[in-house]
């Protein structure tokens, strides 16, 4: 089982962490996820929405994804949830590999589980297959958790969150809303559970934000937004918070505005320090620093923060 919803209360430490952080995990199967300016290359080779895409639009995609999917829903946007379900079918097939870092990091998150959060702004299951293999299950929602679970927040949604409506829906497109169908969530206990869904569905796609500017959640966003509210609590109580692996994108209030307010340490690990020292300055946040580059270099300060 992936996943389960539990309760909140106070936490101390956060670990934020974005594409670069499943990128730079190391063994992984298939092979590492892809980086943002990877993704369409990966999409395309897939077959699908992706590979139907021509001219100067794929140009904009292979310049920058998410101005690329904003293009996209101006002009094709009735194709929008079937892309969606071709991006969750991708990023389910990736899995932990022996020597993977996510291991290593649920490892050193175990004995700590009551105050620290795991938030990733990444739609893979890396992280619950890693807990999952420990012998853990994951919450969606902050500490205190069940005994044997891991709290996780996915603030971008994930691919296996699969929208559950009350009534069945065929052959229905959507176009032109900022949200298509509102509802609960089951969360999908298995990776075939999701590529059953993915293959099936042909008006719903899995609860994830739209990879584009505003990162819009067309299919039930009140969930995504939940977790969203979660990991804004987490901030508002936590004193010590490691972004890995995420880009600095002030335009990401829900990311950046966030962690802008907070009087908790920032300890940044990415190959954007300049980026994210001008963030700092910008926002005022006189308690942010850049530690490291990768997520493999982040890992040891972490586990010493989790062992004090």
């Amino acid at each position: 089982m992936f996943g389960m919803l539990g309760r909140c209360r106070k936490l101390s430490t956060i670990l934020l962490l974005g594409a670069g952080a499943s990128h730079g995990s190391g063994d992984c199967i298939p092979y590492a996820p892809p980086l943002g300016s990877q993704l369409f290359e990966r999409l395309r080779a897939q077959g699908g929405i992706a590979s139907t895409i021509h001219g100067d639009l794929r140009t904009i995609f292979e310049k920058d994804f998410e101005e690329g999917m904003a293009e996209f829903r101006r002009r094709r946007d009735v194709d929008s949830t079937a892309f969606l379900r071709e991006i969750a079918r991708y990023f389910v097939q990736f899995a932990p590999g022996r020597r993977n870092l996510y291991r290593d990091l649920v490892a050193a998150v175990l004995p700590r589980r009551q105050s620290v959060a795991i938030a990733t702004t990444n739609y893979d299951l890396l992280i619950e297959l890693a807990a999952s293999e420990a012998g853990d299950a994951v919450s969606y929602t902050l500490p205190p958790v069940p005994p044997n679970n891991t709290s996780l927040l996915k603030i971008h949604g994930s691919c296996h969150f699969l929208p559950d409506p009350p009534a069945v829906l065929r052959g229905v497109t959507f176009s032109g809303a900022r949200a298509n169908v509102e509802g609960p969530v089951r969360v999908a206990r298995s990776v075939a559970e999701v590529i059953a869904f993915c293959d099936s569905q042909d008006s719903l796609a899995p609860a994830i934000a739209l990879y584009a500017p505003g990162k819009d959640v067309l299919f039930s966003p009140s969930f995504v937004l939940a977790q969203q509210e979660a990991w804004v609590k987490a901030v508002s109580e936590a004193t010590l918070i490691y972004t890995v692996g995420l880009r600095v994108l002030p335009s990401d209030a829900h990311i950046w505005g966030v962690l802008g307010s907070t009087t908790a340490e920032i300890r940044y690990a990415g190959f954007e320090p300049k980026e994210f020292v001008a963030w700092a300055e910008a926002a005022g946040h006189r308690n942010a620093h850049a530690v490291a580059r990768t997520f493999e270099e982040t890992l040891p300060l972490i586990c010493q923060t989790l062992n004090a």
